[in-house]
This record gives structure tokens, C-alpha cells and sequence, in this order.
């Protein structure tokens, strides 16, 4: 039997108006792109995306970035892609602040 997995992500979770302004262009484009909504309360920006991981190197994970510590930015959110291939439309920033870069 195959041990437990997730799929494992660092994401910014933005505060709830920036969540609604993402959704509000999720609901603009979903008719024209198709695909499933993503609930509010999920709405995130993706930083790195480690995949599918046995949830057994949960843990080691964590203690790995336990001391990643980052300074206040703004996030000007002003792109939006297409992957057409899997439905899947993703909003993110032209320019990343320093401080984001540093973080990550």
C-alpha cells in the first residue's frame, strides 16, 4: 500500500478584499475559459510549487522554512494567463517586489 501523499504548495494567502477582487475576475473569465471556481476562501498566489509529496516529509518540510522571515511589500497583481491545456487561469504580478524575492 502506497504511503499518504499531498500536493504541497508556499502560497501568499491575500487579505479578504484582494481575494474578492481575484474572484471577481475568476467569475469574469470562467464562462469564456471554463474550468471549476475556485472558492474565496482558497483563492492564493502561488510561490513554489513542490508537487506531489508523502506526507511523511511533512514535517522535515516544515522545519526547513521554520525560520524563512520576510519584510511587508505590496504585490501589484496586474496579469492574467491562460493554461488552456487543463482549463486553468492564473493571475499574477509583472513585477516582484524585492522583498518577495528575497523571501523566496
Amino acid at each position: 500500500m502506497a504511503a499518504p501523499h499531498a500536493r504541497l504548495f508556499f502560497a501568499l494567502w491575500p487579505d479578504r478584499a484582494t481575494r474578492r477582487s481575484l474572484a471577481q475576475w475568476q467569475q469574469a473569465l470562467q464562462p469564456t475559459c471554463g474550468g471549476r471556481s475556485m472558492h474565496i476562501d482558497d483563492v492564493h498566489l502561488t510561490l513554489a510549487f513542490l508537487g506531489d509529496m508523502p506526507l511523511e516529509l511533512l514535517d522535515s518540510i516544515k522545519r526547513a522554512v521554520a525560520d524563512v522571515n520576510g519584510s511587508p511589500f505590496n504585490l501589484r497583481v496586474d496579469q492574467v494567463q491562460y493554461w488552456r491545456h487543463n482549463k486553468i487561469v492564473w493571475a499574477g504580478a509583472e513585477e516582484i517586489p524585492p522583498a518577495l524575492e528575497s523571501m523566496v
